[in-house]
């Protein structure tokens, strides 16, 4: 069990638009987390946890002029081992993406997790 998260940049945009997502993946993640009773931690050090996010870019195919992206958001303890995984966005189409839809995926699978263990 873990109470305190330190919430990772964003890896991988494929696009400008995308990177410019980071903040709203960032602040949506935290806010989910602390209404969930999580503690935000400032530090990676302070934190029992790692939530890290990437995205992740399939190319551009014959009469596609839109590639798919996705965007996976995984929880990590500190020697690295990944102890859960949350696909927020599958193969959706990079230029559909706004950052209210983005938003509301990572508040949608952030927000499944379990109530924070209660502090002793």
């Amino acid at each position: 069990m873990f109470r305190s998260v330190f919430v990772a940049d964003t890896l991988g945009s494929p696009s400008a638009d995308l990177a410019a997502c980071a903040d709203v993946i960032h602040d949506n993640s935290v806010r989910t987390l602390m209404a969930r009773g999580y503690v935000a931690a400032t530090e990676p050090a302070q934190a029992d946890v790692i939530l890290r996010s990437a995205w992740s870019a399939r190319p551009v195919t014959a009469g596609r002029p839109d590639g798919k992206v996705s965007l996976r958001l995984w929880i990590e303890d500190p020697s690295g081992r990944v102890l859960k995984t949350f696909d927020a966005i599958v193969d959706a189409q990079a230029g559909l993406l706004t950052r209210d839809r983005v938003s509301e995926a990572v508040r949608t699978k952030v927000g499944a997790m379990p109530m924070a263990p209660t502090a002793r």
